[in-house]
């Protein structure tokens, strides 16, 4: 059965990003004097490393959070790229 952003049938929930949903923060971000880039200012190595969300994929975003947190949920497979990309996605 097809419901609000993710399939259900058969003890089963099936849902889906689309592209890249997460992304590392820019340098500017971390460090207004990062947003130019300088020879100057390397290394850039912020204390921690920070990921936002891409516009446009909040909604996704929020009902994969809610699947995930659902007590009926006991295991979770991931069919994303084994990369370093597709550990964000």
């Amino acid at each position: 059965m097809r419901r609000d952003g993710y399939l259900q049938g058969g003890g089963l929930m099936v849902s889906w990003c689309f592209g890249h949903m997460a992304e590392l923060s820019e340098p500017g971000h971390y460090d207004p004097a990062w947003k130019q880039w300088s020879l100057a200012s390397l290394p850039m190595l912020p204390p921690r490393f920070e990921v936002k969300l891409r516009e446009g994929v909040t909604e996704q975003f929020a009902i994969l959070k809610s699947l995930l947190r659902s007590p009926d949920v006991e295991s979770v497979v991931n069919a994303c790229d084994a990369g370093r990309e597709g550990e964000l996605i």
